[in-house]
This record gives structure tokens, sequence and C-alpha cells, in this order.
């Protein structure tokens, strides 16, 4: 797989600056790093569905495809699919950014809001 790559690099990247100590009833911890790659494999999942929906609606096929019926059914499968993502980036501590242009990556890690430091891209 290709994307492999920069998995493991957007795990290093968010390992040093999103993974922040948690606590939860009462107990610190950190996630660890196998945590933060299953995180990121399943971001890398979400946003092959994503990237693929996104190429349909650029390319006006959502119609046609045997896999999708009608703009409001993909509609509705994008918004589960980016709450999905948002859970997971909740639970990895980072921000996600889906971008709806299928040429480039379809979503951006960020470490938060106010730094704007770019994690990675899948």
């Amino acid at each position: 797989m290709s994307r492999r790559v920069d998995t493991w690099e957007t795990v290093a990247a968010i390992a040093m600056f999103a993974g922040k100590p948690r606590t939860v009833r009462g107990v610190r911890y950190q996630l660890s790093a196998y945590r933060i790659a299953a995180g990121v494999d399943r971001l890398a999942r979400l946003a092959r569905a994503l990237k693929r929906h996104d190429e349909d609606r650029c390319n006006g096929t959502i119609g046609s495809s045997e896999w999708i019926l009608d703009y409001a059914k993909s509609d509705r499968i994008v918004a589960r699919l980016e709450e999905r993502v948002q859970a997971v980036a909740k639970e990895l501590g980072v921000v996600v950014q889906h971008q709806r242009d299928p040429r480039g990556p379809t979503l951006k890690l960020w470490a938060d809001k106010v730094d704007g430091r770019l994690l990675g891209c899948l």
C-alpha cells in the first residue's frame, strides 16, 4: 500500500504534537502509538469512502453509479461519514478538515485550531 509511509509519519506527528495526556474518571493517560495508528487507519478508510463520493459528485456520475442513487442519499452518506471522522479525530485530539476537491488529499489533520500545525493528509 503506497500510503503506509504517510500514515506512519502522521502517527508520529500526532504522537508528538496532538497526543496530549487526558484525564478520564480521575485517571491520567496518554494514547499509545498503537491506538493512534489504529485511529489513523480508521481515518484513512473513511477518507477513501469520502474521496469516492467527492469524485462522483465532481464528475456528475452520482445518478449513474450503481452504489449511489441520488444526491440526497449521497449527502446523507457523506454527513454520516463526516460524523465518524469527527468522532475519531476527537479521540485522537486532532482537528480534521474535509476538502471536497477530489484532486488533492481528502482529509487534512491539524494539531489544533490555534496552532495551525499540519500533521498529515489522508
